[in-house]
């Protein structure tokens, strides 16, 4: 899904990256459905099964249960098809109408999305069990308000999604989210924090609350979440490239902070995956004074993106280092001009 809710790193003082995408905690619940093969049955047996197979909940549970392999592959078209096919078998299911919406949003179809939650609202059950699957509709109304500028909305329905179900830990992740995209770096922090007390092992708000806490010039304590968030998925390319960048803007760990950076290009296999990590490692080849290498990760980053004011930057610091004193003034002038508030940001890291 496009990252609408964090800013990119243009507005950020603390991180190298885009906040990673908010991954919707949205619960999701598959129908475990056993048809018996025909001809494979005693006999009688067979009409029973054809009418197993027929009914509108089977019929809906096979549509949704293909929805959502579409929508763990990102496949939004072909899961709202089937989702849709599902709630023609079962009308208003509100667990497929928060899961179509969910692919609504994906899509950017918000005004759909809404339909989608709102109905499902009016549809679901009202007893204590169902309080998760109506707190997820609120947290959906919120996202889609959210992405519509539907500011006053947003914040009622996160309101409603927390009072359906308090103990909910992606409502926090989400408004934490929403809180963080707004500017309000300490709320996102005591949200994520929520999340991380209500789901000890929700590898994202890790991630997230390191970011902000990046954001605030608060080095140790990002660190420590990040090294915390690998220690429940070592393999999360962001995480990996936002330890490597905190621990090389603060000098500390160089070696490690190598490592990571290198162990995050692994795991990136597209161009707009790489960039990141890329950049990164050459801040931290710059404060190991290996500028032939971080020349090449710069040139490298500038290929996927040549207008980073980043990559710029650290292409001109490499480039004086080695000698190159004309090109290194025209890459940082050019850095400026792309990216001003950048360029300080990294004199403050120790690149004067």
């Amino acid at each position: 899904m496009p990252g609408l809710l964090t800013p990119d790193r243009s507005e950020a003082a603390g991180t190298n990256r885009p906040s990673a995408e908010k991954r919707r905690m949205h619960l999701r619940s598959l129908r475990l459905i056993i048809i018996l093969l025909l001809g494979t049955v005693p006999s009688g047996c067979g009409q029973i099964a054809r009418a197993i197979v027929d009914s509108p909940a089977v019929v809906a549970g096979i549509h949704q249960a293909r929805g959502m392999s579409y929508e763990g592959k990102g496949d939004w078209v072909d899961a709202i098809a089937e989702y849709t096919a599902a709630l023609k078998a079962e009308p208003n299911n509100p667990l497929v109408l928060e899961q179509r919406g969910n692919c609504y949003v994906a899509t950017r179809a918000f005004d759909l999305a809404l339909r989608d939650y709102e109905t499902g609202l009016r549809a679901a059950p009202q007893g204590a069990a169902d309080e998760r699957l109506r707190s997820s509709l609120w947290r959906g109304l919120a996202e889609a308000h959210g992405y519509k500028g539907d500011v006053r909305l947003m914040w009622s329905d996160f309101d409603q999604a927390i009072k359906a179900d308090p103990r909910d830990a992606g409502n926090y992740l989400m408004r934490g989210a929403q809180y963080e995209h707004r500017g309000n770096k300490r709320a996102a922090l005591s949200d994520y924090s929520e999340a991380i007390v209500l789901w000890p092992s929700l590898e994202p708000a890790y991630v997230e609350r390191g970011v902000v806490h990046d954001d605030l010039g608060e080095r140790a304590m990002a660190v420590s979440d990040y090294t915390r968030a690998l220690a429940i998925k070592p393999n999360d390319a962001n995480a990996l490239n936002d330890r490597c960048f905190s621990l090389s803007v603060v000098g500390h760990d160089l070696a490690k902070a190598l490592n990571d950076c290198t162990a995050s290009l692994g795991l990136s296999s597209i161009p707009a995956a790489r960039f990141y990590p890329l950049t990164s490692r050459a801040l931290t080849y710059l404060k190991l004074h290996r500028y032939h290498d971080a020349l090449a990760d710069a040139n490298a980053a500038l290929q996927i993106a040549p207008r980073d004011p980043d990559s710029h930057y650290l292409r001109g610091k490499a480039e004086i280092a080695l000698g190159d004193v004309a090109d290194g003034k025209r890459d940082i002038g050019e850095a400026e001009i792309l990216g001003k508030q950048r360029v300080s940001y990294y004199r403050s890291y120790g690149l004067k």
